[in-house]
């Protein structure tokens, strides 16, 4: 028995909140989404400050499909399968799936790829590397690899949904080698040290 992924619904029609410009035929060119962000680092906390970035995407194939946000409020930017047939994904297998796009993440922000939850749940289809982590100075094509955890052979279509995209700010601290840490309540108890529920 086979289980495929139900048909990706197209992008709403009109401009969407994160605005994409770009034909639809032609040469593979850059393509630049713009959104708000809303945040400033103030030694411990993040402190609300309008600033916009642009996230530059590059088709490295015709017939690839841009991410785009489902909804005006959804985090997550869609990643579409970029593959001319059908591709089974064996029990308990693993493949990789191409997007057909390279992205230049801004510095200072990460794109993290993350699994769609109706794949996961439904399919047990997930990243497997979990969630997949595009650093800023990457210019090489988004690959989402894919991992079958059901006992049933899993199908993934041509622009297929398989996973999503989320550009998160992120800090980079230098780093200080030092002889002791400060002391904590906590200290160093980890593994279930908390106990388990109330």
């Amino acid at each position: 028995m086979r289980h495929s992924v139900p048909q990706a619904a197209s992008p709403p029609q009109g401009k969407p909140k994160a605005s994409l410009d770009c034909a639809a035929h032609g040469k593979p060119q850059t393509i630049k989404i713009k959104c708000d962000l809303s945040f400033k680092w103030q030694g411990s906390h993040f402190l609300k400050e309008e600033i916009a970035i642009t996230l530059n995407i590059k088709r490295l194939r015709l017939n690839a499909k841009l991410p785009y946000r489902a909804t005006a409020d959804s985090v997550g930017y869609d990643l579409f399968a970029c593959i001319d047939e059908n591709v089974v994904i064996p029990a308990k297998g693993r493949v990789k799936i191409p997007c057909g796009i390279a992205v230049e993440v801004p510095q200072g922000f990460g794109a993290f790829l993350f699994a769609r939850s109706s794949l996961g749940t439904k399919f047990g289809v997930v990243p497997a590397n979990c969630v997949g982590v595009v650093d800023s100075d990457y210019r090489g094509e988004i690959i989402v690899p894919l991992a079958n955890h059901s006992d049933t052979d899993y199908i993934v279509s041509p622009n297929d949904r398989i996973a999503q995209m989320v550009i998160i700010p992120v800090l980079c601290p230098e780093i200080s080698e030092v002889t002791e840490l400060n002391k904590t309540e906590r200290g160093d108890g980890g593994f279930g040290s908390t106990g388990k529920g109330e």
